[in-house]
């Protein structure tokens, strides 16, 4: 939810390998396409989009290669050419998310400049400055076949982080 009571949902359409921008003005009743990006090395994009505090979102893509990132700064409209992002990331989903504290939590395989070889090491890392630097690394999981990050913050300020294991 934007700061102008916009809902904006991310959505892949995997057929035209688009990464789509849903936007409801009217808390979920109707939905439209506000925006879209194609990414290079394109692979599964599974976006996530964040409002910075300057206002412009971030999206943040998974590809082949490391994530890339593209910024908007007309509500999701038109967004810039994507380039790689400093967030190295093996070829999976990621987790992105801005807490209650103002924080934003990102949760992926490995540390956060380092592409490791399989999906292992689901680690969770907080930024203070809209992820311009992470801190911590806590590994949730070090073990094989770990993907697939997603979560919450519950209205009592605890974090529920969820991923599955050994998928196949």
């Amino acid at each position: 939810v934007l700061k102008d009571g916009a809902w904006l949902v991310p959505v892949s359409h995997w057929a035209e390998k688009t990464a789509l921008v849903y936007v409801s003005t009217d808390q979920g009743q109707n939905w439209s396409v506000r925006g879209s990006v194609q990414f290079p090395d394109w692979e599964f994009d599974e976006h996530m989009l964040i409002e910075l505090r300057d206002g412009r979102l971030w999206m943040l893509a998974r590809t082949k290669g490391n994530p890339h990132e593209c910024f908007s700064s007309d509500g999701g409209r038109t967004w810039t050419e994507p380039k790689q992002a400093r967030i190295q990331n093996i070829n999976a989903r990621f987790f992105l998310r801005r807490l209650a504290s103002g924080r934003l939590l990102l949760v992926k395989n490995g540390p956060t400049n380092q592409r490791l070889d399989k999906r292992s090491h689901m680690s969770a890392f907080l930024s203070d400055d809209d992820g311009e630097t992470w801190k911590g690394g806590l590994v949730l999981d070090e073990r094989s076949a770990v993907s697939y990050p997603d979560g919450f913050e519950a209205p009592n300020g605890l974090i529920h982080i969820l991923y599955d294991w050994n998928r196949h």
